[in-house]
């Protein structure tokens, strides 16, 4: 399955459209994750560490409160400007490719096969492209942008407190790669079903209701008017169950994310905790572990809202993939 997502079409004309600007956008998303998690802890150090100094007149007088604050006001400046910059490139980035990915399209829907299939149904795949097309952006906005991200959020907390105790970093990237991503993928393996379901049952009760409105004389004239308004509601009821389905495992994967992070805090607590015991960590580090783990599992949780819609991303390039290959 990976192997045939890779060769995907659809996919690699995506990336391969605008590779530098796409490229780049991850880069600032990555960049505005990580200077908020350096703010935080930095914030935390430096409150924690000028606490400690002015227990005593002589750690008060030689400590340089200039350098950390300088540090915390450039990190808040850089944050805000790249995360302008990450929405300003990646959606710019968005609309270019799927740009081409249009031209593409266009050019295999005009191949004689291709058009004769869309003159006989030509509103329902006109919605049915509109739709794909739109799924792929989400496909590069909310799924393949917040994997990067929350994938260097993890090295960032990994390194900050490999750096402090080598077994602590490591442990906490791995507990953050197996958590997060395993949340993650757990939520989009359950949500394609119904993701799926729910796609088709829009394009169903939107193709159902233009027959009603467009025959409505001639059903009721064959007395079919009752049959269509029934086939209506049930295309609407599976369409709620849908819905239903992926608000529970919006929940869900947000009570699991909560959790995740409460664990990650509570193991780092007592982890450095022990540290602090041992004299092996002073306590304004120890303050810059916790809150570095504090916003390490956030960026996992923005994978949430894609494995909701990984399922429709998936249909929409099986669908759109034997036009680009012609």
């Amino acid at each position: 399955m990976k192997n045939s997502l890779l060769l995907n079409p659809v996919l690699r004309q995506l990336l391969l459209a605008q590779p530098g600007k796409l490229i780049g956008g991850a880069m600032l998303a990555a960049l505005t994750v990580v200077a908020g998690m350096a703010l935080l802890g930095l914030s935390g150090w430096f409150i924690t560490a000028t606490s400690v100094a002015g227990l005593h007149a002589s750690t008060a007088i030689v400590f340089d409160v200039f350098g950390p604050s300088a540090g915390i006001r450039l990190l808040a400046i850089g944050r805000t400007g790249s995360r302008y910059a990450e929405r300003l490139v990646t959606h710019d980035a968005t609309f270019a490719a799927l740009a081409s990915i249009r031209v593409q399209l266009f050019r295999g829907w005009s191949r004689p096969e291709a058009a004769s299939r869309l003159l006989r149904r030509p509103a329902r795949l006109l919605f049915r492209l509109t739709a794909d097309i739109d799924a792929l952006e989400a496909l590069y906005l909310r799924l393949l942008v917040p994997a990067f991200s929350a994938l260097c959020a993890a090295l960032l907390a990994g390194v900050a407190l490999g750096v402090m105790q080598w077994q602590l970093g490591l442990g906490l990237a791995a507990w953050l790669l197996a958590a997060g991503g395993g949340i993650g993928w757990r939520v989009a393996r359950r949500a394609r079903r119904p993701a799926i379901v729910r796609t088709r049952a829009i394009e169903k009760l939107r193709s159902s209701t233009i027959d009603l409105v467009a025959g409505q004389t001639d059903l009721v004239m064959a007395g079919r008017i009752d049959a269509q308004c029934a086939a209506l509601a049930q295309i609407d009821r599976s369409l709620a169950q849908a819905d239903m389905a992926l608000l529970r495992l919006d929940t869900a994967a947000g009570a699991a994310y909560g959790v995740a992070g409460s664990v990650t805090l509570a193991g780092v607590l007592l982890a450095v905790a022990a540290l602090v015991q041992q004299q092996a960590l002073d306590v304004p580090l120890a303050a810059l572990a916790l809150l570095i783990a504090l916003t390490a599992v956030e960026p996992f949780a923005g994978l949430r809202r894609g494995a909701l819609e990984a399922g429709r991303m998936l249909l929409a390039m099986r669908r759109l993939a034997p036009r680009l290959d012609s």
